[in-house]
C-alpha cells in the first residue's frame, strides 16, 4: 500500500477508514518534501445503513514555497464535521449548512470551542486545491478570517468554511477547468453534490477543506 498521511487517515470516520484502506493504490498519494505534492484520493466510497455513493475530492496538499516551508508542517489537529441529520457519512452539506436548522442541535459536538487548547490562534487562511481550479483559490489567493478561541464552536465554524466553499465554486463555475473529472457546474459537479467532512491544517495558519462527492 503507498504511502500516505497516517494522522490524516485515523482522523477519518471508520467508515472511510476501510474503504481507504481497500481502495487507495500507489497511484493515489505520494510521499513529499516541501516542494513535492501529495494527493488524497480515496475513491467508490459508501457509508452508512442508508449510504450513497460519494467520493473524496482529490486535492494537492498546500505548502508554502521555500523558503517559506516549515519544519514541522502539521500543527494543529484536524476538525471534522458531521451533520446528525443526514445519515449517510457524508458531512455537512455545504450548499445549507445544518439544512436551515440550528448548528449547535444539528452538527456533532457542535457547541465545541474547537481552538480552547490554542488560545493564540488568530486567523485561518483556507486554501481550496480544487482539482484544475488550484489557481482560483489556491496560493496567494487564499480566503482569510479571524477567529476567536473563546467563541468558535465546531457548528460556527462548519458554517463559515461550507459558505466560502460554496462561493468558491460560484466563481469557478465561470472560468474553464484544466482537469475533466472535476469541472464545477456546467454539467459537471454542481454545489448540492459536495459536502464538508474535515477541516485540517497543513502548515501553521494554513486549512484545507476535505470534501466529499455525492454521485
Amino acid at each position: 500500500m503507498a504511502n500516505f498521511d497516517i494522522k490524516y487517515f485515523f482522523d477519518l470516520p471508520q467508515t472511510l477508514r476501510s474503504h481507504a484502506q481497500s481502495d487507495i493504490t500507489a497511484t493515489d498519494t505520494m510521499s513529499h518534501t516541501c516542494n513535492d505534492t501529495k494527493f488524497f484520493s480515496f475513491s467508490g466510497m459508501t457509508a452508512g445503513p442508508n449510504s450513497r455513493p460519494y467520493s473524496i475530492l482529490p486535492q494537492r496538499t498546500y505548502y508554502p514555497r521555500r523558503p517559506y516551508c516549515p519544519d514541522e508542517p502539521m500543527t494543529y489537529d484536524r476538525i471534522s464535521f458531521h451533520d446528525l441529520s443526514i445519515d449517510s457519512g457524508l458531512g455537512v452539506p455545504i450548499n445549507q449548512p445544518c439544512g436551515g436548522h440550528s448548528p449547535i442541535l444539528t452538527i456533532n459536538g457542535g457547541s465545541d470551542l474547537v481552538f480552547q487548547d490554542y488560545p493564540d490562534m488568530r486567523k485561518i487562511s483556507l486554501h481550496i486545491m480544487w482539482p484544475g481550479y488550484e489557481s482560483l483559490l489556491g496560493g496567494r489567493e487564499a480566503e482569510h478570517f479571524t477567529v476567536d478561541p473563546a467563541t468558535l464552536t465546531r457548528a460556527m465554524l462548519a458554517q463559515v468554511v461550507a459558505n466560502r466553499v460554496k462561493l468558491f465554486m460560484e466563481r469557478a463555475a465561470q472560468v474553464p477547468s484544466r482537469h475533466p473529472n472535476h469541472i464545477i457546474g456546467n454539467g459537471g459537479i454542481e454545489i448540492g453534490q459536495v459536502y464538508l467532512h474535515g477541516l485540517r491544517n497543513t502548515y501553521s495558519t494554513a486549512w484545507q477543506a476535505d470534501l466529499s462527492i455525492e454521485g
